[in-house]
C-alpha cells in the first residue's frame, strides 16, 4: 500500500511540474553573438631577388618592367620583385660562382648569365626545370633557337631568353664614304676579314690611326674557326685544330703589328669609345651596345658633329665554309630555391618577356625580341622603320641607329647559321682563358703563334682532364 500510495504521489507531482512548465514558459535563451567570418589570411609573401648585370638605359628599362610587375601581377599575389644590378658582366659572373660554391641559400631566385655560368650550376644541381611552372605551349611562344639553346643542359628548360643579341659591323658610314675610293676599296671589303684586312692595312698607311677593332675576343676565335668548319666547343670538350688557330692568329697579329687593329686601353674599355671619338672607322660587337655609339671623326664631341652611324653582317672569310654568326646574350635561370618562390620567379619571367615586354625592352635597349609574337606588333614595326639624320636630336639621333642596329640583326638571322658554343660545367672558364691569351697578342706577350698555341692548347688539353 505504501509502495502504492508512493508511486501515485509522484506521477501526481510530475503532472503538476509539466502544467507549470507549460503555462509559465521561461525567457528563450540568448544564442551568444558569432565572430563575423575571418577573411583568409592571405599567402605569405614572396620576394624574387634578380642579380643581373644591366647598367644605364637597359637597366632603367628592366627597372621600368619590374615596377609593373610589382603593381599589377606582383600585388595581385603577393610578390615583390627586387632587381639588383652586379656590375660588369665578368663581376656578376664571379659574383655567381662564388655563390653557386657556398650553397644554394647564398643564391638569389633569379640569375642574369651566359649559358657557360648556367651550365656551372646546373651540374651542382641548383638550377629549376621552367617547364615545371611553363605549358608547353608558352614555351612554344619562344624563338625556337633560343628555346633550344636554353636546353641543353638535358631534360628540361633552363634559361629563359631575355635580351638576345648578335654581332654586326659598326661603322662610321661618312668617314667611310670620305676615304674609301681614296683607299682604292669598296663596301664590299668591309663583308670580308681578307678585306677588313686590305682596307685596314690602306688606312693606316694614309692616315696612321688604326681602322678596326674587335669587341669580344672569345666570339671572334669561336667564331672565326666555326667559319672554317670547326668546333672549338663541342661535345663537353675542348677541342684544339691548328691550322685553324692560326689562320685566325694572323688575322689579329698582322692587325697588331701593321697598326690597323685597334689596341685596348685602360683609358678605352669598348670598341665604342674608339669610333666615337674618331680614332676608327670600324668594329664588330654586340648590337646591344648601339646606344652608346655617337661615330664622331673630328673628336669635337659636339652632337653637332655627329656623323652617320651604319651597320652591316658580321665579316666571314672569303672562302667560309659556314656562312655564321653568333647568337648570343645572357638569359635568366631560377635558381632552386623551394616551389613557392620557384613559382613566383617564373611569373615574373614570363612577364618580362610578352610580347609587349619584349618589343618595348629591345626599341629602348637594342637587344632583339624573344617572343614570335613581338616583331609584329604595330608600334615594334614603326620603330624599324623610324628614319632621322645625323641633325636630328640626340635623343632622335639614339632612336634611329636603335632601330637599324634592331633590323640589321633580325634580317642577319634570316641570311647567315646562328651559332652559339655549347655549354657545360668550366666551359665559361675556357671562355676566360680564350680572352686571356688572345688580349697576350695585344700586349705583346705572344709574338708568335707557337708561343700562343703553346699556351692555349694547354689550357684546353687541361679543360679536357676536367681542370
Amino acid at each position: 500500500m505504501h509502495k502504492k500510495f508512493f508511486a501515485l504521489m509522484l506521477a501526481v507531482v510530475m503532472v503538476v511540474l509539466t502544467g507549470c512548465g507549460t503555462t509559465t514558459p521561461t525567457a528563450a535563451p540568448t544564442a551568444a553573438p558569432t565572430a563575423a567570418p575571418t577573411a583568409p589570411p592571405p599567402p605569405p609573401g614572396v620576394t624574387v631577388t634578380v642579380w643581373h648585370y644591366f647598367n644605364g638605359a637597359v637597366a632603367a628599362a628592366l627597372d621600368e618592367v619590374v615596377a609593373q610587375f610589382n603593381a599589377g601581377i606582383g600585388k595581385e599575389n603577393n610578390i615583390t620583385v627586387i632587381a639588383e644590378p652586379g656590375g660588369r658582366t665578368s663581376d656578376l659572373e664571379m659574383k655567381i660562382q662564388n655563390a653557386s660554391e657556398s650553397g644554394i641559400h647564398d643564391l638569389p631566385e633569379i640569375v642574369h648569365g651566359y649559358p657557360d655560368i648556367m651550365a656551372t650550376l646546373h651540374a651542382k644541381n641548383q638550377l629549376a626545370n621552367l617547364l615545371d611552372y611553363l605549358t608547353p605551349d608558352e614555351v612554344a611562344n619562344y624563338i625556337e633557337s633560343y628555346v633550344q639553346e636554353g636546353s641543353q643542359y638535358g631534360e628540361g628548360f633552363f634559361l629563359m631568353p631575355i635580351a638576345k643579341s648578335t654581332e654586326l659591323l659598326f661603322y662610321n658610314k661618312t668617314q667611310w664614304d670620305r676615304v674609301k675610293d681614296e683607299l682604292g676599296c669598296t663596301d664590299e671589303d668591309l663583308t670580308t676579314w681578307e678585306g677588313i684586312a686590305k682596307a685596314g692595312a690602306a688606312y693606316t698607311a694614309e692616315y696612321g690611326e688604326p681602322f678596326f677593332a674587335i669587341g669580344s675576343f672569345a666570339n671572334f676565335f669561336y667564331l672565326t674557326g666555326y667559319q672554317q668548319g670547326v668546333e672549338y666547343i663541342k661535345d663537353a670538350q675542348a677541342n684544339w685544330y691548328d691550322d685553324e688557330a692560326k689562320r685566325t692568329f694572323d688575322f689579329i697579329f698582322n692587325g697588331v703589328n701593321e697598326g690597323w687593329m685597334v689596341i685596348k686601353d685602360s683609358q678605352k674599355g669598348f670598341p665604342s669609345d674608339w669610333i666615337n671619338d674618331g680614332t676608327t672607322v670600324c668594329y664588330v660587337d654586340s648590337n646591344s651596345g648601339t646606344t652608346y655609339v655617337e661615330p664622331n671623326s673630328l673628336a669635337t664631341m659636339d652632337t653637332e658633329d655627329l656623323e652617320e652611324l651604319a651597320f652591316m653582317p658580321y665579316p666571314v672569310w672569303e672562302d667560309a665554309v659556314n656562312i655564321a654568326v653568333i647568337q648570343q646574350g645572357a638569359g635568366m635561370a631560377v635558381c632552386k630555391k623551394g616551389e613557392a618562390k620557384e613559382k613566383a620567379a617564373a611569373q615574373f619571367l614570363a612577364f618580362l618577356t610578352t610580347p609587349e615586354n619584349t618589343a618595348n625592352f629591345s626599341m629602348a635597349t637594342g637587344y632583339i625580341p624573344v617572343h614570335k609574337e613581338a616583331t609584329n606588333l604595330p608600334a615594334f614595326q614603326e620603330f624599324l622603320h623610324s628614319t632621322a639624320s645625323v641633325s636630328s636630336d640626340l635623343d632622335t639621333y639614339k632612336a634611329y641607329n636603335l632601330s637599324q642596329a634592331v633590323g640589321a640583326s633580325i634580317k642577319q638571322f634570316d641570311a647567315y647559321t646562328m651559332y652559339y658554343t655549347p655549354a657545360f660545367d668550366g666551359s665559361n672558364i675556357i671562355r676566360r682563358d680564350v680572352d686571356g691569351e688572345i688580349s697576350k697578342i695585344f700586349s705583346g706577350v705572344h709574338g708568335s703563334y707557337e708561343s700562343f698555341a703553346s699556351a692555349l692548347s694547354a689550357l684546353f688539353e687541361q679543360a679536357g682532364r676536367g681542370r
